[in-house]
């Protein structure tokens, strides 16, 4: 049957014309003037692609990132370039000769998930013994005021133990002046540039393919930002980080009192476009998120990302990403910039796991091996993978901002000095500063706090 749905999808596609885009990104030292640009591109696209078919007027030009970074003067001068069909190298040689003030060009990145499924469902909570969360929740189980942005599949933002911790936004919820909805009034009510955005955004919408309605929502943008995954990756993420505590169902969050950001940037099967992901990172920061969990990646450097990455951190905002899960040195991103929380798995016997990456950029490492969370449909689920690991760090992140204002590099430097060892002493390339100790990161901060030992008890 597979074989067949094939089939007709090329037959269809051969029939209707319908090709692969190609994206690229352009960064130039200057703003260049955009309808001189745009026309420019077409005739050096005709010129070196004279045996395609294809207009050049399907090329577009425009700005990068959905133009959320039009405003930003690090990345404003960056913009995107769509393609009918393949380009070739005459193509971009001509260009490049004809705009000396280009300072790089790179192709589009599609970033996966950093998710092992795992069906299976597990009878307790052993990541917060193991991290001593019980003691820190005397510290603080966080505040509704720090918000995390988790970009990701979505969010089953009807789950019980998650509905009450996504984030609002206050300007697009309530009664506009004329007695409406604002979350569906049509109207961009607090002036951000996206209309009814009241619970976060879905960033994914992937052209240049056939309609399929059976494929999930991932070709349109839209204030729905319902996690279609069938892995659930988003709803777990948002799980670890801030699923409700004492609500006598389900599991605790890591930091129960905190706010998630509903930021969908990946399709139902766990694929993100660069410009989409970059788009939900602009959004995040602009729309007061303190803290950025990205439980994602891939080995291809960025240029891009890496401009989007350096703006975001000079912003003070704390980003943390997954290592990866290919039991692999090789650099990973966004995880690999040196502005980014590096975080690998870490399993209940407090070993590495025999997937998670490892090497010069890795920060730490928190429990990612068979962790309970939040799964769509109401239901919980065992994730695994560096992906669940991420996200215990994006929590303790957001529980020591609950206590003081730090920068971002001090919540960095607090986390790694607050670990316990599993490997070698002190940094080592396997675990990096050790295992996350979530009670040691705060007692850092509230010295006077007496710990309460507890039992070992089952939390499912």
């Amino acid at each position: 049957m597979r074989i067949i749905k094939l089939f007709f999808f090329l037959l269809i596609a051969s029939t209707l014309n319908i090709f692969a885009q190609e994206v690229y990104f352009v960064k130039f030292k200057e703003t260049p003037d955009l309808r001189t640009l745009k026309r420019s591109v077409q005739e050096n696209y005709q010129s070196a692609n004279r045996n395609n078919t294809l207009p050049s007027k399907e090329i577009s030009v425009g700005a990068f990132a959905k133009g959320n970074a039009t405003k930003i003067s690090s990345l404003k001068n960056i913009l995107k370039f769509t393609f009918p069909s393949t380009t070739n190298d005459s193509f971009w040689t001509s260009f490049k000769n004809k705009y000396p003030s280009i300072e790089y060009i790179q192709k589009q990145i599609v970033y996966k998930i950093d998710a092992i499924p795992n069906d299976s469902l597990i009878n307790q909570q052993w990541a917060l013994t193991k991290i001593d969360a019980f003691n820190a929740w005397k510290i603080t189980e966080g505040t509704d005021s720090v918000v995390v942005g988790v970009i990701d599949t979505g969010i089953d933002f009807y789950h019980p133990d998650l509905v009450d911790n996504i984030f609002i936004n206050k300007g697009e919820n309530g009664t506009d002046n004329f007695g409406n909805d604002k979350r569906s009034n049509g109207i961009d009510d607090d002036g951000n540039g996206f209309v009814d955005d009241y619970q976060g955004w879905d960033f994914t919408d992937r052209t240049g393919f056939p309609f399929d309605s059976t494929g999930g929502d991932y070709l349109v943008w839209d204030n729905y930002p319902m996690d279609e995954n069938n892995f659930s990756h988003g709803t777990s993420v948002a799980g670890i980080i801030a699923a409700t505590s004492n609500n006598g169902i389900g599991i605790s969050g890591i930091a129960p009192k905190l706010k998630v950001m509903n930021l969908r940037a990946f399709d139902p099967d766990g694929y993100g476009e660069e410009d989409d992901v970059a788009a939900a990172i602009l959004y995040a920061i602009n729309n007061g998120a303190k803290i950025i969990n990205m439980s994602f990646g891939d080995v291809s450097y960025s240029y891009v990302l890496r401009d989007v990455i350096r703006y975001v951190y000079s912003q003070n905002v704390v980003m943390v990403a997954s290592s990866g899960n290919s039991n692999s040195t090789e650099l990973h991103y966004p995880s690999s910039y040196d502005e980014v929380i590096s975080v690998g798995n870490s399993t209940q016997d407090d070993y590495v796991s025999a997937n998670s990456n490892y090497g010069s950029t890795l920060d730490l490492v928190a429990p990612g091996t068979d962790i309970i969370t939040t799964a769509r449909k109401n239901t919980y689920a065992s994730f695994s993978g560096t992906s669940a690991s991420a996200p215990f760090v994006s929590a303790a992140a957001g529980l020591i901002l609950s206590q003081k204002s730090f920068s971002n590099e001090e919540v960095k430097q607090i986390l790694k000095s607050t670990c316990d060892d599993i490997n070698s002493s002190g940094w080592d390339i396997k675990s990096g500063a050790g295992r996350l100790n979530l009670f040691k990161a705060l007692k850092t901060l509230a010295p006077s706090i007496v710990k309460f030992d507890y039992p070992n008890q089952d939390f499912a």
